[in-house]
């Protein structure tokens, strides 16, 4: 941990008393779970009554302007339907959030056993289902397209876009931004909500059931989108998620080609700007 992160939990952590748990002294941290380029978690611990949680230090993405209060909606939402992990506070102005800690092991693809999946599979088919009654305005859409053009001119702006191997052109990243917008236009009409971040770190497995993680990416999407993201990460194939969710073939082909490449140019754009 930096000098600058060991600063900003510790004066983090002065805000206690404020949580709304039951603690009769200032919890300790255990350990650092998550460094990430733009969250970072801990696991803090009350040594009296050896209870845990996970604290998330949420910073600025410069290429994923996330919305807290609709992240905050739909995580809430999410743990209400079992689905993630309860928040027990979340800062007025998003700075951060704690959890309870989930006791459990991140879902890895060898471990994705047919049956598990299945499970995996009906509880995002319940994700999907969630309204957000709570939530004042209509949920505006994720625009895939937005999010790739966003990406895309990072790249430019540093003299990048030669390096995508999924491109290597702007003609080339013309055609997946038309294909995109055929895929929000063909499916785009009964959006959901959808989590968008489904790597298997973001998924743990517990006896009863899976819990997911890290919300910042969730918003009103297709619901194929989540279930290709899935796919990809944990390298399932497509035709086998057409079964496993009962949903199109070819619609799954469309959202895994976009999703891979929306990752490949977020990726490249993460680069550039860490540089």
């Amino acid at each position: 941990m930096t000098d600058a992160g060991q600063w900003q939990i510790e004066t983090v952590i002065e805000e206690w008393r404020a949580w709304g748990i039951e603690l009769d002294a200032r919890p300790q941290i255990k350990q650092q779970l998550t460094e990430g380029s733009s969250n970072s978690s801990y696991l803090l611990s009350d040594t009296r009554s050896n209870r845990y949680w996970v604290l998330r230090i949420n910073q600025p993405n410069p290429l994923f302007p996330a919305d807290r209060t609709l992240e905050h909606a739909i995580h809430r939402a999410a743990s209400r339907a079992a689905l993630a992990p309860q928040v027990l506070y979340q800062h007025p102005q998003g700075a951060y959030q704690l959890c309870e800690y989930i006791e459990g092991k991140t879902l890895q693809s060898a471990a994705a056993a047919a049956d598990r999946l299945k499970t995996l599979c009906k509880q995002l088919h319940m994700l999907h289902g969630i309204t957000l009654e709570t939530f004042s305005d209509e949920l505006p859409p994720y625009i895939y397209s937005s999010h790739i053009e966003r990406y895309w001119q990072t790249l430019v702006k540093h003299g990048e876009q030669h390096h995508s191997s999924a491109g290597n052109s702007a003609e080339k990243h013309q055609q997946m931004l038309d294909y995109t917008h055929a895929y929000e236009q063909q499916y785009g009409a009964h959006r959901v909500i959808c989590h968008h971040d489904l790597n298997p770190a973001n998924i743990i497995a517990t006896p009863q059931g899976f819990k997911l993680l890290d919300w910042e990416f969730a918003g009103a999407g297709i619901a194929s989108m989540d279930f290709a993201c899935l796919a990809t990460e944990l390298n399932i194939d497509i035709k086998e998620m057409s079964k496993l969710s009962a949903l199109p073939q070819n619609e799954l082909d469309c959202a895994q080609t976009i999703y891979q490449y929306t990752c490949e140019l977020y990726n490249l754009a993460i680069v550039c700007i860490n540089r």
